[in-house]
């Protein structure tokens, strides 16, 4: 289990809060059922990416819960669009902690908890406590498939890491979640989320993107990268074969050309590779390229979520 480092939680409430956000996200959230969530981009008007992560969606209450490099400038994203809408947008993230579940131990804390906590399946949000503490709990694709979310007051979060200890469950370090979520594929503001970053470079058309939904902003931008299917650069999974430390910033090489650069990189836990987010240019996607990185030999790998 893991503390999601640097989370945030981002609330609007009104009749036309789901209106709001369905019209400035790549994701289709009129045809999201209630009490359900989904990942999807907030984008602006030139259809770059603004911020990241998975939209709850409840009884007159949308939340957007994420790893966001600056929700305050979400937050005025959104206000600026909220004209006669019935809506208003709040910054929950001082007051609330966001937890990091697997399935397995979602379910662990579910034969604990009994009926006071079930593990949500497919996207389903369900409200519920831990240890007597009120969590509300959403199945996500973040890790891996069915991986939980429990949003709980930032004053509980102490009880909640007691409760998984009790439960024999350690609760991760910031470096461990970092390893796991390169290896998963999982992008990070201000690395791997740049200010001018397109949706599709990101590589999680699947998950994230609706090309079906009605318009949005920044839509035209995104439907025509599909429509043309050029992207001139990519976001790849990338194993560098060195023991040694790789930093963001590090070049990928073809022979003697450069092709990329490594946004995130973290030795395995065994020690003997390094694991890497790298944007490569167009001609380079390809899973099992030859490439080197600081002189150490490195291949592209499959993108680790398709698999999943």
């Amino acid at each position: 289990m893991f503390e999601l480092p640097n989370s945030h939680v981002i609330q609007i409430l009104g009749i036309d809060a789901e209106k709001v956000v369905n019209n400035l996200c790549t994701n289709d959230i009129k045809k999201l059922a209630l009490n359900a969530c989904c990942e999807a981009f907030v984008t602006n008007v030139r259809g770059w990416c603004v911020e990241h992560g998975f939209v709850l969606k409840t009884e007159g209450k949308i939340q957007l819960v994420g790893q966001f490099g600056n929700p305050a400038a979400l937050c005025a994203h959104i206000d600026r669009y909220i004209v006669r809408e019935d809506a208003k947008i709040s910054d929950l993230s001082e007051s609330k902690s966001v937890f990091l579940m697997s399935a397995a131990e979602a379910e662990l804390f579910s034969q604990q908890a009994g009926s006071s906590f079930v593990a949500p399946k497919n996207g389903a949000i369900l409200p519920g406590e831990i240890a007597s503490l009120h969590v509300l709990a959403a199945a996500v694709h973040l890790l891996n498939v069915n991986d939980v979310l429990a949003i709980s007051d930032k004053s509980d979060a102490r009880g909640v890491t007691q409760a998984a200890s009790a439960a024999g469950l350690a609760t991760g370090s910031p470096e461990d979640f970092e390893r796991r979520r390169i290896a998963s594929f999982w992008p990070l503001a201000g690395r791997e989320i740049l200010e001018k970053s397109i949706p599709q470079e990101l590589d999680r058309d699947h998950s994230a993107i609706s090309f079906t939904k009605g318009c949005y902003l920044g839509q035209e931008t995104i439907a025509r990268l599909d429509a043309i299917g050029q992207l001139q650069k990519k976001l790849c999974a990338v194993q560098i074969e060195t023991s040694q430390p790789v930093e963001p910033g590090a070049t990928l090489m073809k022979a003697d050309q450069p092709v990329g650069q490594v946004t995130s990189a973290m030795v395995a836990e065994s020690g003997r590779y390094v694991r890497a987010l790298a944007y490569l240019r167009r001609g380079n996607f390809e899973p099992g390229l030859q490439l080197t990185c600081n002189a150490a030999a490195a291949v592209v790998l499959s993108q680790p979520s398709a698999e999943k």
